[in-house]
């Protein structure tokens, strides 16, 4: 595991493997190495949610947004956000 790694007010725990801005632009949803899902909000710059998924097995290799839907292709979960 790395270190944690610190970009301005936001700490990365684990390198980013991919990124998705929602159709709002309020949020930032991020994938990591180690499987994490970090959700942040665009507006505040806060970390708003984590998720680490258990039965992944490596990488977050895509995320997509509908509406208010977060999904992670290839993994086919997906989180309703309201």
């Amino acid at each position: 595991r790395q270190p944690e790694q610190q970009t301005g007010s936001m700490i990365m725990p684990s390198e980013a493997t991919c990124l998705a801005i929602s159709p709002q632009g309020f949020w930032l949803a991020v994938g990591h190495h180690d499987g994490l899902i970090s959700l942040w909000s665009l507006e505040s710059k806060q970390l708003c949610w984590q998720r680490r998924l258990g039965g992944a097995g490596g990488p977050i290799a895509k995320l997509s947004w509908t509406e208010d839907l977060l999904a992670v292709i290839g993994n086919e979960i997906h989180f309703p956000l309201r």
